[in-house]
């Protein structure tokens, strides 16, 4: 499905960013672009600044990523707020994963405004630069915190889906009327782009989670701090979130929201997971509780029940997953939401192991 093909990635010098590179260029990708404002950790790499069409885009090469990808990675420095910076990038591109957002709870907090832009106003240019440029699928990557949002982060992240939703919709509309929706184009035999949306919880291991701070603080025999130690999260690796796209890639239709049947904790567990970590048994860590934050709720619901009961299931050998279409007709009117309460739970073990083999 991936070989040969040109993958867009925004946001791609993330933590997820790069493992979602790593896994394209292993499936046999022919080109991937990393679409950023910077390029992040790639920036201690020796690169060359190659300007396309009128100049004002840079696109970037490192013929040494991975070791072994023969300058298959272009990195573009730009804006996603920037629509013409967005559709220069488009070219000839075959698939989209947009991760760029702002997305620190907050940082959404102190400034609402700029959220709003990038979260919102910047994924509606990648959406319609995509359909113009005939672009064959998008994923979206949204989050959680985008069911019964209670910050600013949430609150744009919600928005944000309702508007690619709705935009699914119209064309979804259009094609039922026989016309051709506005900004699209025919791809494959007739078919037009695909858009689905996928929803991540925290991923363990990623730039701004708690479990590192957690063991530093273990580690100096400090008092952890925590919010609230009832507070439950979906707790995922890197490499959950990746699985997750690829499966929205191969299975979603337009207008899908596509989640994992990820499983959760409570902040008491990952603090006792990360003493267990750091002293090899278990013991009752000492904590110090600074209550929770503007934009924190006790817990996190991945869908809702109206969507559960809508939802369906995705095959995979590896994880459950489940697929949400746009307007789904009834499948369960017994289904309940599903949440960080009421999901699978981790233990402190489980913890414990995921942090050893995340090598903090």
């Amino acid at each position: 499905m991936f070989t040969d093909r040109i993958i867009l990635v925004t946001g791609g010098a993330g933590s997820f960013g790069k493992a979602m590179v790593s896994k394209f260029l292993a499936l046999g990708a022919g080109e991937v672009r990393v679409f950023s404002r910077s390029c992040g950790s790639f920036d201690n790499r020796e690169r060359e600044e190659v300007s396309v069409g009128n100049g004002s885009d840079k696109f970037v090469k490192d013929s040494q990523y991975g070791g072994k990808n023969d300058g298959k990675v272009k990195f573009i420095r730009g804006d996603i707020r920037d629509r013409e910076a967005v559709t220069g990038a488009m070219t000839g591109v075959d698939f989209v994963v947009h991760a760029a957002a702002m997305k620190d709870v907050h940082g959404c907090e102190r400034d609402p405004q700029g959220a709003m832009e990038i979260n919102v106003t910047g994924t509606m240019n990648v959406v319609a630069a995509a359909r113009e440029a005939g672009v064959s699928k998008v994923v979206v990557v949204s989050t959680d915190k985008a069911c019964f949002p209670a910050g600013a982060m949430g609150l744009t992240k919600a928005l944000m889906e309702r508007m690619v939703l709705a935009e699914c919709r119209g064309v979804r509309e259009a094609e039922s009327a026989l016309m051709k929706p506005a900004n699209a184009k025919e791809i494959n035999g007739g078919s037009k782009t695909t858009v689905s949306i996928v929803r991540f919880g925290n991923l363990m291991g990623s730039a701004g989670t708690v479990i590192p701070l957690f063991v530093r603080q273990a580690r100096e025999g400090r008092e952890l701090t925590v919010t609230n130690p009832d507070m439950t999260r979906f707790m995922m690796m890197v490499a959950d979130a990746v699985d997750l796209v690829l499966i929205a890639l191969r299975h979603g239709q337009n207008g899908d929201i596509v989640i994992e049947r990820a499983q959760a904790a409570s902040i008491r567990t990952l603090v006792e997971g990360a003493v267990m970590f750091v002293s090899a048994a278990s013991s009752k860590p000492s904590l110090k509780i600074i209550g929770a934050r503007p934009g924190e709720k006790l817990y996190e619901t991945m869908a809702t029940e109206e969507e559960m009961s809508r939802a369906v299931g995705v095959n995979s050998d590896k994880k459950l997953y489940l697929r949400i279409p746009l307007d789904g007709a009834l499948c369960d009117d017994l289904a309940e939401e599903f949440n960080s309460h009421n999901s699978p739970a981790l233990s402190a073990a489980d913890i414990a192991a995921i942090i050893r083999k995340l090598g903090i």
